[in-house]
């Protein structure tokens, strides 16, 4: 939700609010990765689970922007604001029981993906 937040944000020429110094990292998982783990639960059919689906490797947001900048040929124009209250400083996915049994193994690195998703939203973009 955040990517597609921000290249929108980009394209419109709009500021990109940054909570906090930008440093906070998250786990980014491209939705192949995502829909390979879902196929794998069903394939595996637990009775009942709790499973983790991610990349379980992170990015800081200033990285993430400046990925973004690179694959959609835009400067970004960041507005920084206070830290928001409760917010985790790094957040990232435990895969290693979906590894086990699911098999799960993301294969999409995080800048591989967001150079695909700026693909095709610069594709849908030019369908309007």
């Amino acid at each position: 939700m955040a990517i597609h937040k921000f290249a929108r944000l980009m394209w419109e020429d709009k500021e990109i609010p940054v909570y906090g110094s930008g440093e906070s990292r998250r786990d980014y998982t491209y939705i192949d990765d995502i829909v390979t783990g879902v196929l794998g639960a069903v394939r595996v059919n637990p009775v009942y689970d709790i499973l983790n689906l991610g990349e379980s490797q992170t990015i800081s947001l200033l990285e993430l922007v400046s990925e973004l900048e690179n694959a959609l040929g835009r400067k970004a124009q960041l507005r920084f604001l206070p830290p928001q209250s409760g917010d985790m400083e790094i957040t990232y996915a435990d895969i290693s029981r979906a590894e086990r049994v699911l098999e799960y193994h993301p294969t999409t690195p995080i800048r591989e993906g967001i150079l695909k998703f700026a693909r095709w939203f610069l594709d849908s973009r030019q369908a309007i």
